[in-house]
């Protein structure tokens, strides 16, 4: 991890080592972290919508010569919305991403304590994050993880067949 210095494919195996003990909760959390990026970034698109790109439908432009000034307005609105709201989600992003991480080793690794010991001590708190505990002899998978990933990826299938069936469900609808 960028934290711990670790090349990639040490640092995914860290990774999975320390999330192991709270998949449900770290795939929660990812989640919601999505969902909150995806509202943010969504709210100001649908406003140059609304103001810009629906009123439109209704002014009965009959060349498309006519509507290109009104679509290139709405389409630069809403890439310089996109824009402008991802230099503010993407840090708030990282950020709970990040406190997500020290969670983690603060419940299972015992990182207040490895802080206020290296404080004590005259050490930074760069050190004491970089110096996280070493390799253990584990193997990367067991057979508990291969059931937790099978329930997720039947929870995602579920999911997206559930998501697909309202999609056409309310286009049959119509």
């Amino acid at each position: 991890s960028l934290v711990e210095g670790r090349q990639a494919l040490p640092a995914i195996k860290r990774c999975w080592l320390l999330v192991r003990r709270r998949v449900w909760t770290s795939v929660g959390v990812i989640y919601l972290i999505s969902i909150f990026d995806q509202l943010v970034m969504a709210g100001p698109l649908a406003i140059v919508a609304m103001f810009v790109l629906i009123p439109l439908q209704g002014m009965g432009y009959r060349d498309l010569t006519d509507l290109l000034p009104s679509l290139a307005t709405g389409t630069v609105g809403g890439v310089l919305a996109a824009a402008l709201t991802s230099v503010v989600v993407y840090p708030v992003s990282i950020l709970y991403t990040s406190l997500w991480y020290l969670d983690l080793r603060t419940r299972f690794e015992g990182l207040d304590l490895s802080v206020r010991a290296y404080q004590r001590s005259g050490g930074s708190v760069a050190t004491a994050l970089r110096d996280a505990p070493p390799e253990l002899n584990e193997r990367f998978f067991r057979n508990e993880d291969m059931g937790q990933f099978f329930l997720m990826t039947v929870a995602l299938f579920a999911i997206v067949a559930a998501l697909w069936g309202v999609l056409y469900g309310g286009i049959l609808a119509l």
